[in-house]
């Protein structure tokens, strides 16, 4: 699994610089990328909107009210955990109601130490509202960037360096929304965006199924230890063979 993680960091790091065409590269600000990408703001391609905390007091509640809220610490891999979710109460549904997300758009963290993470609302939390501690990137043309692709070029070693050269510098560390819309992001056609989140998409998937077979093989191990320890299984047999 750590192998096929590095494959797919090497793999990232070099479609964001040698697309999928075989095109010649070209020198920018930003690193070498094909002749037919530019090099774009992405204030220009997207706009960038902050969450909302709950009032000062306010406390989430556990129990589902029908809008659920999204804190920092359900933002993890690149997608939204709903273990331990959270709920805005009744009566705060009005306040935050301008803060939502909806499926499909990207996500950044903000405030604190993982500033720089980035993912995809998924279809269950169309709708949701937004921690303070992160921002949505909002397409303004879908026929111009790809959400998903935006999301893998904002993980990569270029835009991470862009990221934390922005964030401010103090006891709590934090990116402002208009230095992410500062941002320089390498732009392929829509069709080559695609084409390189299929294959980095294909990469997550066959990593996902590694991590689950990890688990399988480890409940295999658990189950066969009690088994040869208890007696019920001799390991004689195993040994002969």
């Amino acid at each position: 699994m750590e192998l096929e993680r590095e494959r797919k960091a090497a793999l990232m790091e070099y479609l964001f610089t040698h697309g999928t065409r075989g095109e010649s590269l070209k020198q920018t600000e930003i690193g070498e990328m094909p002749e037919s990408w530019e090099v774009v703001k992405l204030g220009q391609l997207a706009s960038v909107k902050g969450g909302k905390r709950l009032p000062k007091g306010e406390p989430l509640v556990s129990y589902n009210t029908g809008q659920p809220y999204i804190r920092a610490g359900n933002l993890k891999n690149g997608t939204v955990t709903i273990n331990e979710l959270l709920y805005v109460p009744d009566h705060l549904k009005k306040v935050v109601k301008n803060y939502t997300v909806a499926s499909g758009d990207v996500y950044i963290t903000i405030v604190g130490a993982y500033i720089g993470d980035v993912g995809i609302i998924p279809d269950l939390l169309d709708g949701a509202n937004l921690t303070e501690n992160a921002a949505k990137l909002i397409i303004n043309s879908s026929n111009l960037l790809d959400n998903h692709f935006l999301a893998k070029y904002l993980d990569t070693k270029v835009a991470q360096f862009q990221i934390k050269s922005l964030t401010t510098r103090t006891s709590q560390p934090k990116l402002a929304l208009s230095r992410i819309e500062q941002i320089l992001i390498s732009l392929p056609f829509l069709r080559e965006q695609k084409e390189i989140v299929s294959v980095l998409n294909a990469c997550a998937i066959k990593i996902s199924s590694l991590e689950q077979e990890i688990v399988l093989l480890g409940e295999l191990f658990q189950a066969m230890l009690e088994e040869l320890m208890t007696g019920r299984l001799s390991a004689i047999p195993l040994i002969e063979e």
